[in-house]
């Protein structure tokens, strides 16, 4: 069993060795549903992060009118268009297609991000929706992040005692995920985050905010670590990318989730301070995502011997 809070330990113990012995895809399958007509740099920063945490492959799925958009940031992101935003064949026959073309891809997967950029699309709520249940089914990790969020709030069903889905809200989306599942309250902070988790099954829910709370319904642990005063847009999707990456090393002990979700936020708080550090009023996302790699060596160095 792995309980340690300490990143370099988690990074440590779940790592992948690079000792030249891994075949591509051995140290992390990644997927990201996400982006929309209208927004295409959040997938790009959760599926980059991802990759630069240490994950060999990164798929998005995402809509026709988004896909060159992200295959232009990067070529190290397999992009894969899964919908059309203007649904020319009819919703249903659009939603049979968009699930079908990621299931196609779900057993590949060692954990898959929900929500960076998806937009609210219903006809796309509804694709999630059944794409959530197809992971569930295959066992593997959900990370719901951003717009997701809102589906779960309608739906909590979706993830309820899912033992191996991770809700990662802001403050806000946090709120109104705590407002439907318990008497609503004005004054939302992280006091309720274990009658939430309790009531969604005991799953894991990360909360971002100026002290990051961690929960998997029995018990709550922080991160303070020091990170960035600018918060430009991108950021929260980072940590969405990192956390998927450290849930795939750690997939086979339970133990270790808390210490993955504790480790991943580090590494971007860590990052984002560094790069504050750096560009100061002007930092922005790629600056902090240009870090990551460097934070994860400086806590866990790349000992290889080749």
């Amino acid at each position: 069993a792995f309980f340690g809070m300490n990143a370099a330990a988690f990074l440590r113990a779940f790592a992948p060795a690079l000792d030249g012995t891994l075949r591509k895809g051995q140290s992390g399958r990644v997927g990201v549903l996400g982006g929309s007509p209208h927004f295409t740099g959040a997938p790009y920063y959760a599926g980059a992060s991802a990759l630069k945490a240490g994950a060999d492959l990164l798929y998005v799925f995402t809509a026709e009118e988004a896909a060159i958009p992200i295959k232009c940031y990067s070529p190290e992101l397999m992009v894969l268009p899964v919908y059309s935003g203007k649904w020319p064949d009819g919703a249903e026959t659009g939603i049979k297609e968009m699930v079908k073309k990621v299931e196609a891809l779900l057993p590949k997967l060692m954990s898959l991000v929900i929500g960076p950029g998806l937009g609210t699309d219903p006809n796309v709520f509804t694709a999630s929706a059944s794409i959530i249940e197809k992971v569930k089914a295959l066992d593997r990790w959900l990370v719901v992040d951003a717009d997701a969020l809102q589906l779960i709030t309608q739906q909590p069903a979706l993830v309820r005692g899912y033992p191996k889905a991770v809700l990662t809200p802001n403050l806000s989306e946090y709120a109104r995920l705590r407002n439907t599942l318990l008497p609503k309250s004005d004054n939302v902070d992280c006091s309720d985050l274990l009658a939430v988790s309790q009531a969604l099954g005991n799953i894991h829910i990360l909360v971002k905010g100026p002290t990051d709370h961690i929960c998997n319904g029995t018990r709550v642990v922080t991160c303070s670590e020091e990170g960035g005063p600018r918060r430009s847009g991108g950021l929260g999707d980072l940590l969405s990318g990192v956390v998927a990456t450290h849930l795939a090393w750690a997939r086979e002990d339970p133990t270790a989730t808390l210490a993955a979700l504790h480790a991943a936020c580090t590494v971007v708080r860590r990052s984002a301070h560094t790069a504050f550090m750096q560009h100061r009023r002007a930092t922005t996302a790629p600056d902090v995502l240009a870090l990551i790699g460097p934070m994860v060596e400086e806590l866990c160095p790349a000992c290889s011997p080749l």
